[in-house]
């Protein structure tokens, strides 16, 4: 895992890294529920990070010259 970005409500988690690309995660559940394969090309992130916009609808991922939105 590379980079950790929690939704401003507080019910998800988005985790990158290079081997399982982007998840999304609810956190709602004990134990935590993947929600949503996001991004599963391994190596796409390399370099990455990831953030969510300030009202939670949408999440961005940096990496060397591209965002994906």
């Amino acid at each position: 895992i590379h980079d950790l970005a929690w939704s401003p409500d507080g019910r998800w988690l988005v985790s990158t890294g290079d081997v399982e690309g982007a998840k999304l995660w609810d956190m709602t559940s004990l134990p935590p529920k993947l929600a949503r394969n996001l991004i599963p090309t391994p190596g796409v992130l390399t370099d990455r990070s990831a953030a969510w916009s300030h009202d939670g609808q949408h999440l961005a991922f940096s990496v060397p010259h591209s965002v994906y939105l």
